[in-house]
């Protein structure tokens, strides 16, 4: 993908991730419900035990969608691939809902594993682009939810009124910089 056309896609997930009004502190779950609201469809989710390499895969139905999501992964790659997952809801990639994708042959053969559903909802061959805007939009969802847990997290010193500073504390200086040795460059 050209850098103009990253350049779109991220605008396009920026416009997207403002217009989902998501709420502090940004969450799996503040996220899957913002996109519920947003699509007018209930989006649950759902951890599985997966392979290593599935890191999470978004079925979609008339009347719901699941997002399933690798259960011994971290809590920040749990976050990641379910942002990614529901990028895929967003940007409705490949739309397809379950009960069309899934014909006889897989009933009569009982192949239920993550991979072969994969196939079977066509999520497995989604295009280079659309792995990019949902790329994109799980890393901007998680750098939002970043920022605000920065924006939130207050600052508390064991005694600000009178405490020295941190780097003072360390070096034996008073509240003042008094007594920081020359090889800092404070003296």
């Amino acid at each position: 993908m050209r850098t103009v056309e990253l350049r779109r896609t991220g605008q396009r997930c920026l416009h997207v991730i403002d217009e989902l009004q998501l709420e502090t502190p940004i969450t799996m779950s503040s996220v899957a419900s913002a996109v519920a609201a947003w699509q007018h469809k209930p989006v649950v989710l759902n951890p599985f035990a997966m392979p290593l390499n599935i890191s999470g895969l978004a079925i979609c139905t008339a009347h719901v969608d699941y997002v399933i999501y690798n259960a011994a992964s971290t809590r920040l790659q749990q976050f990641h691939a379910v942002a990614h997952e529901l990028g895929h809801l967003v940007f409705q990639h490949g739309a397809k809902s379950a009960p069309d994708a899934v014909g006889q042959p897989q009933r009569e053969t009982g192949d239920w594993s993550v991979e072969r559903v994969a196939v079977m909802l066509g999520t497995a061959g989604r295009s280079e682009d659309e792995e990019t805007e949902a790329e994109m939009f799980a890393a901007l969802v998680l750098a939002r939810a970043s920022a605000a847990r920065q924006a939130v997290r207050p600052v508390v010193w064991p005694n600000p009124a009178g405490a020295p500073s941190m780097l003072g504390a360390l070096v034996g200086a008073d509240e003042r910089g008094r007594g920081v040795p020359s090889e800092f460059g404070l003296a």
